[in-house]
């Protein structure tokens, strides 16, 4: 059943009921709360957080795009802005769902770490969301 959503178009019930539910620890909560873009954002339309497992510090969220091609840098570009701005966590699985057409949609794995650099500056290291994301749907 879970490997079935995969080769469907996204829809969010599907993918909370069928799959994140069940991939997840049992203190994955869902929580559909809309995110602001509180910046210009060059791609993203709609950001919500749809989850939150706490006892992994995760975030799941659902970001519309308004990419017509595959522009992975820059939504994750705008993604990383999100997590920064608004994430609890700064470790997410993000759902990258086509605005116009959701039947192939991306999920990924992004994260930010901070550390001190030699002059004892915060710096912020970002995940590779190449690395770690997957094209599904029809």
């Amino acid at each position: 059943m879970v490997m079935n959503i995969f080769n469907k178009p996204y829809t969010r019930d599907s993918f909370l009921d069928d799959f994140l539910v069940d991939f997840l620890p049992d203190d994955f909560e869902i929580e559909e709360t809309a995110i602001s873009l509180d910046f210009s954002a060059r791609y993203l339309c709609k950001v919500t957080r749809i989850g939150i497992c706490r006892s992994l510090e995760l975030e799941v969220f659902e970001m519309s795009h308004l990419s017509l091609s595959d522009a992975r840098i820059g939504v994750s570009k705008d993604a990383f802005k999100v997590l920064y701005r608004h994430s609890l966590c700064n470790l997410a699985l993000v759902i990258f769902v086509p605005d116009n057409s959701p039947e192939k949609y991306r999920f990924s794995l992004l994260q930010i770490n901070a550390s001190l650099d030699e002059n004892d500056r915060l710096t912020r290291i970002y995940s590779n969301p190449r690395r770690f994301s997957f094209l599904l749907g029809t």
